[in-house]
């Protein structure tokens, strides 16, 4: 499970919480990582739970739209 705390400074902006998801390749860990036994969520609740929504589609693996994202939001590499 990877989530952001809204509750910090510096994840309160939607933007950079798409942007910090966007930026990680969540098929590679689960590949590499997990030997492909994990499955990707797009919420909190459990995978088969009746109140998991499976029509909402993951943010895709897109480091360069999260970079400008972050940008945006004036975060930069330094």
């Amino acid at each position: 499970y990877i989530g952001w705390n809204q509750a910090k400074p510096l994840f309160k902006s939607r933007r950079v919480r798409q942007a910090m998801t966007m930026a990680i390749d969540r098929q590679r860990i689960i590949d590499q990582n997990l030997d492909g036994m994990a499955v990707e969520i797009t919420g909190t609740f459990f995978r088969n739970s009746p109140a998991y929504d499976p029509t909402i589609q993951p943010w895709p693996f897109d480091p360069a739209r999260a970079r400008r994202l972050l940008e945006e939001e004036g975060w930069y590499d330094s």
